[in-house]
């Protein structure tokens, strides 16, 4: 298949953000930077091989990037998305969700993974990020996410994915093709999220509007994920 070329030769970290509001906001906030696009996706290239990318939104699409990164030698990986809670859930609407597990209902991670369908990410590099952020006092709850390519078919028919509702904590399109990716190809990766809504509840509020402290902390955070070692 044919992919444009990048003249970058070596990237060391990157953080993908999801939603098209976070890439606009981050790629804002850190001021430095070359700008380029690749395959419709936004990227900002920072001092010290470090790389921001957004937005990327679906597993196939976050499969692409991570191909690529892995590619160009990447060695960690955070991801910051927006996430519907589940209705069986107690994680509050606002809140960061920080997830150690996710569970497949899509298609992305069976061709790395042909029979699984629970994916973790790396316990240590779990710990230290959980670690960075309550030095930054971020609150977060570690819980594990449901990644499905058609959330709209989840919404409507919440009884008919009761079971797997109740095992989590929220719904994304991404995280375990994320965590299936770096595992396979053994890049440590982190996805952390905003929970935006709750499934099957009509929501008017803009998600930005409540995420305004939270932002900014992380912003602080995402820096020192860049330039330190972890």
């Amino acid at each position: 298949m044919f992919l444009p070329p990048i003249k970058i030769s070596f990237i060391r970290k990157a953080i993908i953000f999801a939603p098209l509001p976070e890439w606009k906001y981050y790629s804002k906030k850190f001021e430095e930077g070359q700008h380029f696009s690749w395959l419709n996706i936004n990227f900002k290239f920072l001092r010290g091989n470090n790389l921001l990318v957004g937005p990327v939104l679906s597993s196939p699409a976050l499969a692409l990037l991570i191909e690529f990164l892995k590619e160009k030698g990447v060695e960690k990986l955070l991801f910051l998305g927006w996430a519907g809670k589940s209705p069986f859930a107690s994680i509050v609407v606002g809140e960061l969700l920080l997830s150690e597990k996710a569970l497949s209902l899509e298609g992305t991670s069976k061709f790395y993974f042909k029979n699984k369908k629970i994916f973790s990410t790396d316990k240590k590099f779990f710990q230290k990020i959980s670690n960075l952020l309550r030095e930054f006092n971020i609150f977060y709850r570690i819980g594990t996410i449901l990644t499905v390519d058609a959330p709209q078919v989840v919404e409507k028919n919440l009884n008919d994915f009761k079971l797997q509702l109740m095992k989590v904590q929220a719904m994304d399109m991404e995280t375990s093709a994320l965590y299936a990716l770096s595992n396979f190809y053994k890049i440590k990766a982190v996805a952390l999220h905003f929970i935006t809504d709750e499934l099957g509840k009509l929501s008017t509020l803009r998600p930005e509007k409540m995420l305004t402290q939270t932002r900014e902390n992380l912003f602080l955070f995402f820096r020192n994920f860049l330039e330190n070692d972890l």
